[in-house]
């Protein structure tokens, strides 16, 4: 999801580049049209009180409601929000479109090739009625190719869901029929969706994409398929039940708790409240039979009296469909829910974004169907486990760990090679063993804490691939020198750690300080240091201060000044125009833009499938799997040296290298780059500002370990192009301080020749305490 979510932005450029090619013509007229998309308002469920106050205004119908939209970058949950207003209602909210029309339509509003003219009401049924669908009246400056004019059709019918869904599965099913993952039962459910309307599918996609299990009858007017659709009275799970009962209203878990259950009034109580007592008493008490209250017969009885009927999407075929679907997204294989995978934006995404053509690897990373439904399972233990303590229910996190360590000294050691680690369900496993540790801590359970971690470290092989190793060595240190005041062993660990050729440079950092401090407290301050042999030391980057107007001091609030003209912005934005006074232009992109020249310049090594194929394995990827693992320089390290070599001694200018690039593949998803944000031109010049060979050991060095060094980054990219020179900055607010990666990446890139600073934004009341010095980052600014 995450991925995907940074490739929005590249939205913008595939929509752009459509119209680059008409417009670059001479003397060619631009071209104004008016694309008319049907859509639908959501959210008017609250909006109850406004749509009455309409009704008593005496509306007849809805296609006589004055409407307007608009952008809502603002939006609390939905950067890509477009709401819909009440024009003669003070603009008042009505609703918003649906999110997958937003994610095709906000950027191209935002860069200004898109103009929401108006939207009006097609259907004129009585205002009593809901408003389902609209006409969005989209005024485009500049051509449009049919292709997106086309995607934009289908992403508003919302028929782009239900297609891509069906093409996922659809894919899959052909590819790995002949394989041994699949059984009878998924080709059945295949065969079941695709025998529905296409009305149909969509509204099992719909539900699919619904976070709750159970609806109304209504919600499935359209599937009378019984291999597809279960009934409550068909439940005998507990979990199920459970399920069942939790997607009940008030008034009928009221209607459950007096008139069936008799256990007393219920005005007075709360849902929440309900649902646990009844929950309870159907769990704990028991029938004539014996059997467990929920299991008798007059308790299900009386439920399809009192509670209007409720369906669900069967439990089997649902997971056979999701599986096909999975298996057409192994490269973007995570632990979300069906509602989360499958959601609208992300599916419309998919239908809009362009991916690389390759060959892919016929092999995958499943030798028998158990292993795929072990990591089913390890996935879903792995939702659970991060859902419950996102929840703060840390007792049902350590639950989940216990379960999961006893699924993982089960399975044998993974034979899977590095680039498909992803795929190892022990590794999955080791992750919620690390959140249940984490759980602990939050429990103060600082014992068991340990003994989990000393598990991790010692007895989990392949758990470097997950990148955790140094991380768990960090927090393994705190907790026995700090909480558990066992300094002598803590010492001897460490010693460890540090001799761990796994851990990266940001976690060695904060181990050589642990190390340094543990080494004090045993031995004092008096005698040397000597424990580690060979000490990572931080190269001396420039620190500099300047005073900020702050507009708020809270505590936990990311913090807000006045700018230079009195405007309120960021700190980094505050950063940007102190540089801009001195002739500097910059962007706040925490990497963004060495992440994009690494996609442009190494183009053809990253999407080289023939010299490590197997790390392609589905239509959707933004990169070999490998991209961030150390198998990526050493597979392709002849090809990235001799394309580095042509960088430093090559004479090709950087704008030919840049543009050639930009002119063959701009607007295709590669990990990294921003065809939005950046120009050719503007990339070529900081090429050129950096130098050739600085530029080539950046490059080299994210090659080598992308994965640990593309975090950490400064938050500015600045460039000067009258002086020819590039900075990069970190910027830090009045409380904030340097992370041990960040001292890392910043020693790194001045190690290369990069010129880098950190700029320290104080309160007025410290100016006096603060002064521009050159310092090493692994001691304070002094003033």
């Amino acid at each position: 999801m995450k991925r995907l979510a940074r490739a929005e932005a590249r939205w913008a450029a595939t929509s752009r580049c459509a119209t680059a090619d008409v417009q670059a013509e001479d003397g060619a007229a631009e071209e104004r049209r008016t694309i008319v998309l049907s859509s639908r308002v959501v959210g008017l469920r609250h909006r109850r009180a406004l749509l009455t106050s309409i009704v008593d205004r005496g509306l007849a119908s809805w296609s006589a409601l004055n409407l307007s939209v608009e952008r809502d970058p603002n939006h609390e949950s939905d950067a890509n929000a477009i709401v819909v207003k009440v024009a003669d209602d003070q603009g008042s909210v009505l609703g918003y479109l649906p999110a997958s029309l937003c994610v095709a339509l906000s950027p191209l509003v935002d860069s200004g090739q898109v103009l929401l003219a108006s939207l009006s009401v097609v259907d004129s049924s009585s205002v009593v009625d809901s408003v389902r669908h609209l006409d969005v009246r989209v005024e485009v400056s500049g051509n449009v190719d049919a292709g997106l004019e086309l995607r934009l059709q289908e992403v508003s019918s919302g028929d782009v869901c239900r297609a891509k869904f069906a093409e996922s599965i659809e894919r899959s099913a052909k590819r790995f029929a002949s394989s041994a993952v699949l059984a009878e039962s998924d080709l059945d459910a295949l065969t079941a969706f695709n025998a529905l309307t296409f009305d149909a599918q969509s509204t099992y996609v719909r539900l699919m994409q619904r976070s709750s299990t159970w609806c109304t009858r209504a919600e499935f007017d359209d599937l009378d398929c019984s291999l597809l659709v279960q009934a409550a009275s068909d439940v005998t799970e507990l979990n199920d039940f459970q399920s069942l009962l939790s997607n009940l209203t008030a008034p009928e878990l009221r209607s459950v708790y007096t008139d069936l259950l008799h256990l007393g009034r219920s005005s007075s109580i709360t849902r929440r409240a309900l649902l646990d007592r009844i929950e309870k008493h159907l769990i704990s008490q028991r029938g004539f039979n014996g059997e467990p209250l929920w299991r008798s017969g007059r308790v299900r009885t009386g439920f399809q009296k009192l509670i209007s009927p409720r369906f669900r999407l069967a439990p089997d075929p649902l997971a056979s469909l999701l599986r096909l679907y999975r298996l057409d997204h192994l490269a973007t294989l995570t632990s979300e829910t069906p509602a989360d995978m499958l959601a609208p934006a992300k599916l419309a995404r998919l239908g809009l974004l362009q991916f690389m053509t390759v060959d892919l690897h016929e092999r995958i990373p499943f030798g028998s169907r158990a292993a795929l439904l072990e990591l089913e399972r390890a996935l879903s233990l792995a939702h659970r486990s991060m859902n419950c303590f996102g929840k703060k229910a840390y007792d049902d996190c350590v639950a989940l760990m216990n379960e999961a360590r006893s699924y993982l000294t089960l399975l044998p050691e993974s034979q899977l090679p590095a680039v498909w680690s992803s795929f190892d369900a022990a590794a999955i496993y080791a992750e919620c063993i690390y959140v249940g540790a984490k759980a602990l801590e939050k429990q103060q359970n600082w014992q068991l804490a340990v003994s989990e971690m000393m598990f991790l470290l010692n007895d989990v092989p392949g758990l470097h691939w997950k990148r955790r190793r140094g991380k768990i060595w960090v927090r393994l240190l705190l907790v026995l020198d700090v909480h558990l005041k066992e300094r002598s062993l803590a010492l001897s660990l460490c010693n460890e750690a540090l001799d761990d050729v796994v851990v990266c440079a940001g976690p060695r950092l904060a181990l050589q300080e642990r190390a340094r401090k543990l080494w004090r407290s045993v031995h004092g301050a008096s005698e040397p240091f000597r424990l580690v042999p060979s000490v990572m030391h931080c190269h001396q980057v420039e620190v500099i201060s300047i005073v900020g107007r702050p507009l708020n001091k809270k505590t936990a609030e990311k913090s807000r000044f006045f700018g230079y003209q009195d405007d309120v912005v960021s700190v980094e934005e505050l950063a940007l125009e102190h540089f801009g006074q001195d002739g500097w232009i910059g962007w706040h992109d925490e990497g963004g833009l060495m992440a994009t020249l690494f996609g442009i310049l190494l183009w053809d090594v990253i999407w080289d499938w023939t010299a490590y194929p197997e790390a392609f394995l589905c239509a959707t990827q933004d990169g070999p799997l490998d991209m961030h693992q150390s198998t990526f320089y050493e597979r392709r390290r002849d090809a990235i040296e001799a394309r580095l070599d042509d960088i430093v001694n090559g004479d090709a200018p950087f704008i030919d290298i840049v543009s050639d690039v930009w002119s063959r593949h701009r607007g295709m998803c590669c990990r990294g780059v921003q065809w939005d944000t950046w120009s050719p031109d503007e990339l070529a010049q900081v090429c050129e500002a950096i130098g050739r060979r600085p530029l080539a050991n950046v490059l080299r060095l994210r090659a080598i370990d992308g994965g640990h060094w593309s975090g950490g980054w400064p938050d500015l990219a600045l460039l000067h192009r009258e002086r020819a020179q590039v900075r990069m900055v970190e910027v830090k607010g009045p409380n904030d301080r340097l992370c041990e990666q960040q001292r890392a990446v910043l020693s790194a890139l001045s190690r290369l020749g990069i010129d880098c600073q950190v700029l320290k934004v104080d309160l007025p009341e410290k100016l006096e305490r603060r002064k521009r010095t050159r310092t090493s980052l692994g001691s304070s600014t002094s003033g």
